[in-house]
């Protein structure tokens, strides 16, 4: 019962594990190339035919390097349209860096401090503006690596075969266990009666031999007990 819930618990994690690898983003990168983004406080635009497919609730993606030519470190997202004022989502940037010093700051920009990558979920408002003007990546002291934009790709996941081949073994060997341990126990209890019936025997002939066979039979337990514990340390 323990071997199975173990298995149970690995194919969990197994299909947890295969259905997060399937959250990519089915979009192509949005620039060519490395883009450096200095310490100018420039931005690169991309046009808005790349977002005409866009949907709320897409998620815009931006993989960058630290340049560590200064003590800090931004990235953002912004319109395109003159100004490059802010999106609605350029706030509310997650990070992808559990160890990063991350921080979103009130003027669109989030503070990283390591390489990594931040993600930001468009609204419906976010959505109209990218496809009317247009998108800005915006920079210091980074190198972006890539920019995509897409929704979570629905992938089926099934259970390896392989799992299924294991789970027949540990039942067959679990079976194959319970009949050793039967055997065992009927042949003890076999030695217990012969015991038994020589003590009987013993209290009319003293040379029986009664010794002998609670030793025979001693042993016989010993090695019975052995098996039964060989084979709960094997599995």
């Amino acid at each position: 019962m323990k071997i199975k819930k173990i298995l149970a618990s690995a194919v969990a994690v197994a299909l947890t594990f295969s259905v997060m690898s399937a959250n990519a983003f089915a979009a192509d990168n949005l620039i060519s190339g490395d883009l450096n983004l200095g310490k100018g406080w420039g931005g690169e635009f991309i046009d808005a035919g790349k977002f005409t497919d866009v949907k709320e609730g897409d998620v815009v993606t931006v993989e960058y390097i630290i340049n560590n030519e200064d003590e800090y470190h931004l990235v953002q997202i912004a319109n395109g349209c003159d100004g490059w004022p802010i999106l609605a989502c350029s706030t509310k940037a997650i990070n992808n860096q559990p160890d990063d010093e991350f921080k979103n700051q009130d003027d669109g920009f989030a503070v990283v401090s390591v390489d990594g990558s931040v993600s930001y979920t468009l609204n419906a408002d976010d959505v109209v503006s990218l496809q009317i003007f247009g998108m800005v990546i915006r920079g210091y002291d980074i190198t972006v690596k890539s920019v995509t934009v897409g929704a979570p790709v629905a992938v089926e996941t099934t259970v390896p075969e392989a799992v299924t081949d294991v789970s027949e073994n540990v039942d067959s060997t679990a079976a194959d266990t319970a009949a050793a341990e039967t055997s065992a126990v009927t042949t003890i209890s076999n030695l217990a009666g012969n015991v038994t019936a020589a003590e009987s025997n013993d209290k009319n002939n003293a040379e029986t031999g009664a010794e002998g066979v609670a030793a025979v039979a001693g042993i016989a337990v010993i090695a019975a007990l052995g098996i039964i514990i060989a084979k709960k340390n094997k599995y």
